[in-house]
C-alpha cells in the first residue's frame, strides 16, 4: 500500500469515528491545506492534521507527524514541520487497531509522535504517551 492510501483510509476512519460521535467534521475543498478536516469540539472549530500508522510493533506505534512533498519537475523534496497557527490537534489513526487518537497540537515534537499499549521494558512512565490516554 503506498502512503496516499494510506492516508485515505486514516482520513476515512477518522472522519467514521467523528460522526459515530456525533461531531460535526468538514473536510477542505483543496489538498493543498495544512489542515486535513476541520472538527466542532464544543461547537468551537478545530483544524485537525490526520496521520496514520499501518502496523505497531514492540507495544507501540510511531506516526511521522511531518509532511514531505516532492515536485516532479525539479526532483526536490520538501519538508514541512506543522505550527500551532496551522492545526490544533493531531487525528491519529491506527489503521491496524482500527482506532483513532486525538494528540494536541501542544503536547507533539517536531517529526513523530509515539503511542505505546504496553509499559515500556524499564517501566519509564515520564515522558511516555500511552494511547489509552489520547483515544477518541
Amino acid at each position: 500500500m503506498n502512503s496516499t492510501r494510506i492516508g485515505d483510509i486514516g482520513v476515512s476512519y477518522c472522519i467514521t469515528r467523528c460522526l459515530e460521535k456525533n461531531i460535526p467534521v468538514y473536510k477542505p475543498v483543496s489538498d493543498n491545506e495544512k489542515a486535513d478536516l476541520i472538527i466542532l469540539l464544543d461547537n468551537i472549530p478545530k483544524k485537525i492534521q490526520v496521520k496514520s500508522a499501518i502496523e505497531d510493533k514492540n507495544g507501540k506505534a510511531e506516526f511521522n507527524i511531518k509532511s514531505s512533498t516532492s515536485a516532479i519537475y525539479n526532483r526536490k523534496s520538501k519538508v514541512h514541520h506543522y505550527t500551532k497557527e496551522e492545526i490544533d490537534y493531531y487525528m491519529l489513526c491506527n489503521i491496524a487497531r482500527k482506532e483513532v487518537y486525538l494528540v494536541p497540537f501542544e503536547e507533539t515534537k517536531k517529526n513523530m509522535v509515539t503511542l505505546r499499549y504496553d509499559n515500556p521494558k524499564n517501566n519509564q512512565k515520564k515522558n511516555v504517551k500511552f494511547a489509552k490516554d489520547y483515544i477518541f
